[in-house]
């Protein structure tokens, strides 16, 4: 039966308490995302069918997907955990998007709720698709949360999350300078998606023919620009593709995190077959929660303390504008 072979809502570990209180804390945040009714927004709108017909499609593979890449089981998603909104929320300053004009996405942990804003003067149902399955691998990635005192008060309680994916929160909870990996997490989070993509839009009705055309727009421009032993350009062939699209948001991350992986791989050939195979390590950390293989590997490769060190240089987003990035776009413009 649909819903049993898959991961309760909301979290995988709760730390603090005794284990009992854990699990009895774990099963009433996941009953509480399956019974409450969700908030409506302001901005919210109904979706339309064809973006129906798309959740339903990405919500179908999920699983797969996630086992192929080192997860155990997929977490329980339904479409009304989903929300479209407008961008009337974008000129309020809404967190959502702070990082794209056009398109953003938010996954709530403990509610379970996942919100994607498409902008009315540029909706774009494949955009839509990209920031949905971008907030999806966040969804099912490993999540936990801790039990703590509130600060200055001894008797009092609060639920804060703990860990997302790869990153790690601090303990003091600023947004991002405590997220340990936080540039990584969402590195990884992006590639897992763009391999989602990669792998099943070209067969979702509503998405395979713009997915079709996106693929061959980039395939156009990689014949008109030198790709010869650069790390990671095609993360910029997809920002040129479209700059004020999500692809925009990570470019950095990706770039650099890439980057990373391609030293890995040339430094373990013995172990590895291929770049994926070194991502794999990482993807797998991302799903399930282990990090002890992928601190490892981090530590035979870059020597004693590295898995610390990079946990510390990830802590913010990357403000990344690499020179890479300026000859592509010079490249690609001469030859138009």
């Amino acid at each position: 039966m649909e819903g049993f072979d898959k991961k309760h809502p909301g979290f995988d570990k709760v730390v603090g308490p005794v284990e009992h209180e854990a699990e009895l804390l774990r099963l009433h945040i996941a009953e509480k995302i399956l019974k409450e009714k969700p908030e409506i927004k302001e901005s919210e709108r109904e979706k339309t069918t064809e973006e129906e017909m798309m959740i339903f499609g990405i919500l179908k593979k999920i699983p797969e997907f996630v086992k192929e890449y080192g997860g155990e089981k997929a977490r329980f998603t339904s479409i009304d955990q989903i929300h479209i909104l407008t961008s009337s929320e974008i000129n309020a300053g809404n967190i959502l998007l702070k990082h794209s004009e056009t398109v953003g996405g938010c996954y709530q942990t403990l509610n379970g709720r996942i919100d994607v804003v498409s902008s009315p003067e540029k909706e774009d149902i494949l955009e839509t698709a990209h920031v949905l399955t971008h907030e999806l691998m966040h969804t099912n990635s490993f999540a936990s949360l801790t039990v703590a005192h509130k600060k200055n008060a001894a008797t009092e309680t609060e639920i804060r999350t703990r860990r997302s994916g790869i990153s790690i929160k601090g303990r003091e909870q600023s947004p991002e300078e405590n997220n340990f990996f936080l540039s990584v997490n969402e590195a990884v989070t992006e590639e897992l998606a763009r391999r989602f993509m990669n792998k099943y839009f070209s067969n979702i009705k509503p998405l395979s023919e713009k997915f079709k055309k996106y693929t061959e727009d980039g395939d156009k421009m990689k014949k008109n620009i030198n790709t010869k032993e650069r790390p990671a350009v095609e993360v910029v062939i997809e920002f040129l593709l479209n700059p004020n699209g999500p692809a925009a948001a990570y470019v950095g991350e990706r770039v650099e995190f890439l980057t990373m992986i391609k030293e890995v791989f040339i430094k373990n050939k013995d172990k590895f077959e291929t770049r994926e195979d070194v991502f794999k390590v990482f993807s797998m950390a991302y799903f399930t929660g282990r990090l002890l293989p992928l601190s490892r590997l981090l530590e035979k490769t870059f020597g004693k303390g590295s898995f610390g060190r990079f946990a510390e240089n990830s802590r913010k987003r990357s403000n990344f504008v690499d020179k890479l990035t300026k000859e592509l776009i010079s490249e690609s413009e001469n030859t138009k």
